[in-house]
């Protein structure tokens, strides 16, 4: 890990901790090598750096590249391992650096919906999840998150940050899907069925 990630990973770690903040269940079903790509809900700009920190792995992850445009803040989020996406079109730049840090066999957090989503019901998601699903060839592992738009409100109130990682949905699956826009259907219905499937 860089040093200035796994300054921020520790701390974050922590203190979900140490001030009994954060409830994870699951982790284990994160491999522990070999490209991953990890699919959450998202309701929080606290969702990636509180998902990564409750991994065992660094995380690479997808953000808005509106959050790029102030390039001190830009420079800050690239050294945390962010890759900036173009929403609503598809960004080929952003898939091929995807694609890339999956064949390095490293970890790939990403937010199917495209957007922070306050709402109990699931976004449409986004096909491009599953072209880069499908096109990586490695498994998804569904997570999901709650409790996490006010952490420090959620503290005080005891409701705790809660994390649950569900098994994976193995590559061997992702080999019979199709490589066309039905197939990225499959799969994004799929991720979409397993983060739903934890929120109880």
């Amino acid at each position: 890990m860089k040093w200035h990630y796994y300054l921020a990973w520790i701390g974050i770690r922590n203190a979900l901790k140490f001030f009994k903040m954060g409830k994870i269940s699951g982790w284990e079903n994160i491999p522990t090598e070999g490209g991953v790509i990890i699919a959450s809900n998202h309701i929080s700009y606290f969702d990636p750096p509180i998902l990564g920190s409750c991994t065992p792995r660094e995380v690479h992850y997808l953000a808005k590249w509106e959050l790029f445009k102030f390039k001190p803040f830009g420079s800050f989020l690239r050294s945390v391992n962010a890759i900036p996406i173009k929403r609503n079109v598809i960004d080929r730049q952003a898939l091929i650096e995807s694609l890339d840090i999956l064949n390095q066999g490293k970890a790939l957090l990403v937010f199917p919906e495209g957007t922070r989503n306050l709402r109990a019901k699931l976004l449409p998601p986004k096909l491009g999840v599953g072209k880069l699903a499908l096109e990586a060839g490695v498994s998804i592992v569904p997570a999901h998150i709650a409790n996490s738009q006010r952490p420090v409100r959620s503290f005080l109130s005891g409701k705790p940050i809660e994390v649950k990682f569900g098994p994976p949905i193995p590559k061997t699956w992702l080999e019979q899907v199709p490589k066309d826009k039905e197939g990225y259907r499959l799969v994004v219905a799929e991720i979409l069925q397993r983060i739903k499937m934890l929120e109880s």
